[in-house]
């Protein structure tokens, strides 16, 4: 039985309709608080797997995954923070979402191995305020890239109103090293590495920082358009293209990826991020190409 926390939320519905087999469903409406020892652990009792899309990610991860391990049961968390629980024989995959997770899978579309990767990651999209704190508590160093087999810090600048295949419009890009990104290096042998954060909108822009003004400025961002995920991703002259059309869905896609990757027996016993244990999988909208960006002219309306 797989055991379900967040199931009302924006991941957690998506979740909830994709999950193989007997779900426990939980959500604090149902009377389950994750935040109370005795309730977490009632809920979690008797599962084979605990999957957690409660957010914000770095209030919840710990303690759902503490939980979940006591209890004897697997593990998989949508959400970004890493995982700080000592597995003791069980599967825990952590950082199983869009970002982190999808997007340092998508090199692996490319190729096992690498020596030079360039990414992009595009979200339009609604913040939620639980999104929104775990962007902002996020552990990044700006500018950073990865040269020569190491983080070189200062290695790149960030760029404004630059043309970007795949994106419609002009677009801000961020450049950012973080535990993601260095794991993703590392497993692909990578020699250099380049990762761009970027944002499609004016008013996240003036918004970056703050919480309440992530999310009203990412809804601005959004009125009139549709949200759209767009992530990037060149591995020694071949580009993949991932597209989605909410960052909940891309989510809730990788999450459940991972949970039915820990049911076949396909995940190790220990402590794993998403993005290095997972394998590719069917049912995303996934673009490869044996060509270079650089060389790629994206046809107006081709979208």
């Amino acid at each position: 039985m797989i055991a379900l926390l967040g199931a009302t939320g924006a991941v957690g519905r998506h979740v909830l309709r994709a999950l193989p087999g007997e779900v426990r469903a939980g959500s604090r409406s149902s009377g389950v608080d994750v935040h109370d020892d005795r309730s977490l652990a009632e809920f979690v009792a008797g599962a084979s797997v605990v999957v957690n899309c409660v957010g914000p990610s770095h209030q919840t991860a710990a303690r759902v995954a503490e939980a979940a391990v006591n209890a004897g049961a697997d593990h998989v968390d949508a959400g970004g923070a890493d995982a700080v629980v000592d597995p003791r024989g069980q599967r825990v995959v952590f950082a199983a979402g869009a970002s982190p997770g999808l997007s340092g899978l998508l090199p692996r579309w490319l190729g096992s191995r690498g020596t030079r990767l360039t990414m992009y990651c595009g979200v339009l999209d609604r913040f939620t305020t639980a999104g929104a704190e775990d962007y902002l508590n996020g552990v990044n160093e700006p500018l950073a890239a990865w040269r020569n087999g190491q983080v070189k810090r200062g290695a790149l600048t960030r760029v404004s109103d630059v043309d970007i295949p795949f994106f419609d419009e002009p677009v801000s890009a961020f450049p950012f090293m973080d535990a993601e990104n260095e794991a993703v290096a590392r497993s692909l042998s990578l020699v250099d590495g380049d990762w761009y954060s970027v944002v499609e909108g004016k008013h996240l822009l003036r918004a970056l920082g703050e919480r309440k003004g992530l999310c009203e400025a990412s809804a601005l961002d959004l009125a009139g358009r549709s949200p759209r995920v767009t992530f990037v991703a060149e591995l020694d002259g071949r580009t993949a293209v991932l597209r989605a059309g909410s960052v909940a869905e891309l989510t809730a896609a990788m999450t459940v990826a991972a949970t039915k990757a820990i049911l076949r027996g396909d995940v190790p016993c220990g402590l794993h991020r998403a993005a290095t244990v997972l394998e590719p999988f069917d049912g995303l909208d996934v673009t490869v190409f044996d060509a270079p960006l650089a060389d790629l002219v994206v046809e107006e309306g081709a979208l």
